[in-house]
Order: structure tokens, then C-alpha cells, then sequence
């Protein structure tokens, strides 16, 4: 019923049930589709089929990386998905310029790897990392959720795989530190992180790469965070500490403002930190 009461509120109903159809039969696996400057496959991911069925959906995520980069510049991209914000960073950046797609979930990262090759983007100019990053490197890896719903998988904290015995719903993926895979990188431009609460996970691991960083556009709220153990405040608190002043983004580029830590206890949001 709760399927049925979607399709007929949804503003492309036969749009969305052919997507619908797509992700769960992999059907679509051929086909591709413009979105922007480049061209993206009907993956059976979620982000795929929610681009297929709206595609601009994200272009007010993709203004703001694009007005926050210019040619020649570095992206770290943490948590790149399927590539479509890497792919934008990549165009803005140019052909002297780096973007570093960070994706651990093997089966996105095999869409992020065909949807850079569909738009002939490679080393040097887009390098990807089949690794999740954290506060620090773990030899046996990490557990991490393999939910349909792949725009929302998380790592997952191992007091919580020992609480509640998600490690048979989970997969391993490797797991190290920005710091460790950027040792000697003289200047990040651009560092996005949207890693479903585990962002200040991945921060305590880059106190060094930090310091060359000259903006994070970061995903922050509790409903998130707090599987990690932590809050907005203290990932706000993180970054103020780190000589970055902070403002929200989520009404877009022209309209950012200061943070309201109270707006995020129970709504999720994007900041962007920089340096003052």
C-alpha cells in the first residue's frame, strides 16, 4: 500500500515505476542518460535511478561544487557513490587539475569506476580509492552496511556489531585514514565528506591533511552522528578548533548562514567550512 500511495503522489509516477522496475531487475544496466556535462548508466543504485527519474534532482549540490572549484585545483571526494559530484568536480577542475573518489561499498565502486569510464575520465585526472577512511587505519577492516538503499549505507561502529549482530547484514571493506592516503599532498581545495554520520570519524584522521585544506563541504546532524557517538556540536566544534569558520548551505550558495547547532538535533543538513 505504502508503494502503491508513492507512485500516485510521485510527479513522475511512470517515470518512477519504470525505474523502480530497472533497479530491482538490473534491466537498466545498458542503458545511459545525460545529467549535466556527462553521461551516467542506469545502475541498479539508488542515486542512479533517482537521477534517471529526475536529473536535476542534485544540481544545486552540483552549482555549489562547481562555483567552489576552479581549473587546476584538488577534491577529495569522500563518499563519492556513482561519481556524479566527482565527475562535476572533474569538469571544473579541468585536465590540470585532481579529483581523489573515495568509495568502500565494492558494488558502488564498480558504478563509480564504469561511470568514469563512460565519460573517458582516469588517472591523473580522477583517481578512486576502494577504501573507507576513519580516525585511524584497521588491518582487519570494517564492517559496513550493505542496504539496497546504497546511498545510505554507513560503517558501522564495532560496538554497535557487537550489540546487535549486524556483521550478518554487513560486508568488510578496508579502512584507513585520509592522512595515510595523502601524506604529501601540498594543498586540498576542495575536501566533500558525506559519510551518513561517520564524518568526524574521518576528520580525526586528516589533522594533517587540515592544514592544507582550504574548504570542507561536509554533511552534518544528529540523527546521523550519532551512531558514532558524537553530534553536530562536536563536529562544529572540530572544525572551529581547526581555524575553519563555518556556514550552512542548506539553502544554497547565495543564501548561507551562520550554523544553529539547534537546527540540526533532529534534520540533517550541509555545511561548508572554510578558512577565515
Amino acid at each position: 500500500m505504502n508503494r502503491f500511495v508513492s507512485l500516485l503522489n510521485h510527479p513522475r509516477p511512470l517515470r518512477f515505476l519504470i525505474a523502480q522496475i530497472f533497479w530491482r531487475t538490473g534491466w537498466g544496466r545498458r542503458i545511459t542518460f545525460p545529467l549535466r556535462s556527462f553521461r551516467l548508466h542506469l545502475h541498479p543504485a539508488n542515486l542512479a535511478w533517482q537521477l534517471w527519474v529526475d536529473r536535476h534532482q542534485r544540481d544545486a549540490d552540483m552549482d555549489l561544487i562547481r562555483s567552489l572549484l576552479k581549473p587546476g585545483d584538488t577534491m577529495i571526494d569522500v563518499g563519492a557513490n556513482i561519481g556524479f559530484t566527482a565527475m562535476e568536480g572533474a569538469h571544473a577542475v579541468g585536465n590540470h587539475g585532481v579529483v581523489h573518489a573515495i568509495e568502500p561499498h565494492p558494488f558502488i565502486h564498480r558504478c563509480l569506476e564504469e561511470n568514469l569510464s563512460l565519460n573517458l575520465l582516469s588517472s591523473p585526472q580522477v583517481q578512486r580509492y576502494a577504501v573507507a577512511v576513519a580516525d585511524s587505519p584497521m588491518e582487519a577492516g570494517a564492517q559496513f552496511t550493505n542496504d539496497r538503499r546504497d546511498d545510505m549505507n554507513f560503517m558501522i561502529p564495532q560496538a554497535s556489531v557487537k550489540r546487535s549482530g549486524m556483521s550478518n547484514k554487513s560486508i568488510t571493506v578496508p579502512v584507513t585514514t585520509l592522512d595515510v592516503l595523502f601524506p604529501d599532498l601540498l594543498q586540498c581545495d576542495l575536501l566533500k565528506i558525506d559519510v551518513e554520520g561517520a564524518e568526524l570519524v574521518v576528520l580525526r584522521g586528516a589533522s594533517s591533511l587540515l592544514k592544507t585544506t582550504r574548504q570542507i563541504l561536509i554533511e552534518a546532524g544528529d540523527p546521523n552522528s550519532v551512531r558514532h557517538g558524537s553530534s553536530a556540536g562536536d563536529l562544529l566544534a572540530h572544525l572551529e578548533s581547526a581555524g575553519f569558520e563555518v556556514r550552512s548551505m542548506d539553502q544554497g550558495k547565495e543564501n548561507n548562514f551562520p550554523v544553529q547547532i539547534e537546527d540540526y538535533r533532529n534534520h540533517v543538513g550541509n555545511w561548508l567550512a572554510f578558512r577565515s
